[in-house]
């Protein structure tokens, strides 16, 4: 079974870290959603009534109590209900209210769009009760005495909020808002059906199907196959409530490789900063899926391509298949099993998000294996998986592998894109495996290199404790630390713990010893590094003249002048050119502080340049360095 398509084609997007002061062409970034705004519109007292609509009145809310319709009590289980579901869904705190007056929704909002910085804001807009939304952009509220609707401009509730805003509006028609939020370039919305459509009104189907599809898409999920296999299974089954955890999991990582595989790269960025935005952007995926067989067609903003009739589809059925005929374990292997022979066979990035799942299961090895032989040998594949959920699931893993390390590796190393920030755990530290560790100790040399967000300082000791055994990469980790830090942070001498590599048989060792004892800021280095400036790799001798020279600065002394000044002849162009770039701070006749030296970037360039290039596992253990 082949569940791959061809990825849809784009220009390569413009590469932005997370949480950089760049900002891209389409507005602010903006990565976290603060909290939610639910204005529940039931009443449906002011139309004329019909047996249909007092029959459909709305008993619940995704599948959560609606045990009051009174709008001037709040019945505390179907409070405390609605509260749960967004923070089990998206995190954050919801504040809702129950046919609101237009005076109550704009006081809401005013109370939630203050925060500084300004953080995302959700409104959910379930418009059941209400007069469906208005070609000129207004939704429909009451009046203080529920006498009357009272219509809103979309504008007026933008330009309330000072923060940026991520919008549900479940109602009928809401496509007609289209105009209306698009005015806005740091607006996300989600609108359940195009200009003049209705939602569903068969009895089998929620009335806030939409909704649910967002913040509930597994029991939505599930309902669906349900109501399309009902002669054959039945409603309630074993299997799928003793797999549900995982499949929650599963349906999350097919739903995320759907959106992944078939919207460009920019477009799949801009909804997956914020995990809120791209929790409902999974959502929506479903919600063109299930409204597609009630020829209903959601919306959103930015606009998503249709999704319904992707081959992933398939895989979510045969999921579900076998979680009815097999038990938990047999389900998930059986489920690696097809996904990899659809890899093996027709190797696509498509699949990137289902990987990262397997990636936190028991199938890691297998994939982790299969997914860095991808990465290592295929032109471009590191970027596009820098886009995907990989990075974020290898970072969370509580116990990294090798292969997941030099995996994250290789995407920050090419795509110049960190996962982390300043509070992000670092789990690798933990390991007892030196594997573990040098991997780990490589990932965050390619992170300090590509972006200086992340303070990585309570590193140090874990470098010197392990500073033989993980050679070289506990040398290069540590002396971009020491080199970065300055004299911002006081650094214990670590020289003794690396004076035994200069006299390692490989040369990248030495070289990288004799990096890090140069970056120590011990007035004693010079007399380490001397003997070094005659080795026979050109490598050792470049990072001996950096540390003789800063050495020689720190202590004001020249002793070794005349050996620097002789080495502007030496055979190798890398070591001339390191030559002429610090003798002129050497020779200077006032005194220069060592923090005015370039910094040495050598072996840092040489490393991310070998770990971007093909084949990088072939040289993790050895020849690390490429010139």
């Amino acid at each position: 079974m082949n569940f791959v398509k061809t990825r849809a084609t784009s220009k390569n997007p413009p590469i932005y870290t997370r949480g950089s002061s760049n900002n891209p062409p389409y507005g602010q970034i903006v990565n976290k959603t603060k909290s939610a705004i639910c204005f529940l519109c039931l009443f449906d007292g002011l139309r004329i009534p019909s047996i249909r609509r007092l029959v459909r009145k709305p008993q619940n809310i995704c599948d959560r109590p609606l045990l009051t319709f009174d709008p001037t009590y709040y019945a505390p289980d179907s409070s405390k209900a609605i509260q749960e579901m967004y923070n089990n869904a998206l995190k954050c705190p919801c504040d809702f209210a129950v046919d609101p007056s237009a005076q109550t929704v704009l006081t809401l909002l005013r109370k939630h769009c203050s925060s500084m910085p300004p953080q995302r804001i959700l409104l959910h807009y379930f418009g059941s009760g209400c007069h469906p939304p208005s070609d000129d952009g207004n939704l429909f509220f009451f009046s203080d005495d529920r006498s009357r609707y009272k219509p809103i401009k979309v504008a007026n509730l933008l330009n309330s909020c000072n923060c940026p805003i991520c919008a549900i509006i479940d109602a009928p028609s809401a496509g007609s808002l289209y105009r209306a939020f698009q005015c806005r370039q740091d607006v996300f919305a989600f609108l359940a059906c195009g200009p003049g459509e209705l939602l569903p009104v068969s009895t089998d189907a929620p009335l806030d199907i939409f909704s649910s599809c967002l913040l509930c898409p597994y029991d939505i999920a599930l309902w669906f196959y349900h109501r399309h296999h009902n002669g054959i299974i039945e409603a309630e089954n074993n299997g799928t409530k003793d797999s549900k955890e995982r499949l929650i999991r599963f349906l999350n990582a097919i739903l995320d490789s759907i959106l992944f595989d078939s919207q460009t790269q920019d477009t799949y960025y801009r909804f997956s900063i914020d995990p809120a935005v791209l929790t409902l952007a999974r959502g929506f995926v479903l919600a063109q899926k299930v409204l597609s067989s009630f020829n209903i067609h959601p919306i959103s903003i930015p606009e998503l391509k249709p999704m319904e009739s992707h081959p992933l589809w398939a895989l979510w059925d045969t999921t579900l298949d076998c979680a009815i005929a097999l038990n938990t374990s047999q389900m998930s292997s059986m489920i690696f099993s097809l996904v990899t022979t659809s890899f093996d066979s027709f190797p696509s990035t498509s699949l990137f998000p289902i990987f990262a799942y397997f990636l936190s299961t028991e199938h890691h090895y297998h994939i982790a294996q299969r997914l860095l032989q991808y990465i290592d040998s295929t032109e471009g594949a590191a970027t596009i998986a820098s886009h995907s959920t990989i990075p974020s699931v290898i970072v969370s893993l509580e116990k990294p592998s090798v292969l997941s390390l030099i995996i994250l590796s290789k995407i920050i190393a090419i795509s110049k894109i960190t996962p982390y920030e300043q509070m992000t755990p670092i789990n690798f530290i933990q390991a007892k495996d030196p594997g573990v560790l040098k991997a780990g100790m490589l990932m965050i040399s390619i992170c300090i290199s590509t972006s200086h967000l992340a303070n990585f300082n309570k590193l140090t000791d874990v470098c010197i404790d392990h500073a033989a055994h993980c050679a070289p990469y506990s040398c290069i980790l540590l002396g971009l630390l020491a080199e970065k830090s300055g004299r911002l942070i006081q650094l214990p001498n670590y020289v003794p713990k690396f004076l035994p590599l200069l006299k390692s048989r490989k040369d990248t060792i030495r070289a990288s010893a004799a990096y890090v004892i140069g970056n120590s800021r011990q007035p004693d280095i010079v007399q380490y590094l001397v003997p070094y400036l005659q080795d026979k790799s050109s490598l050792v001798r470049a990072q001996s003249v950096w540390g003789v020279c800063r050495g020689m600065i720190i202590s004001q002394k020249k002793d070794y002048l005349d050996l620097i000044c002789q080495m502007k002849d030496d055979k190798d162009k890398i070591v001339r050119k390191t030559v002429e770039l610090l003798l002129p701070y050497v020779k200077a006749d006032e005194i220069i502080d060592d923090i005015k030296l370039p910094q040495n970037h050598l072996l840092i360039q040489m490393l991310v340049k070998s770990v971007s290039s093909n084949d990088f596992v072939s040289r993790f253990e050895d020849e690390v360095f490429m010139m």
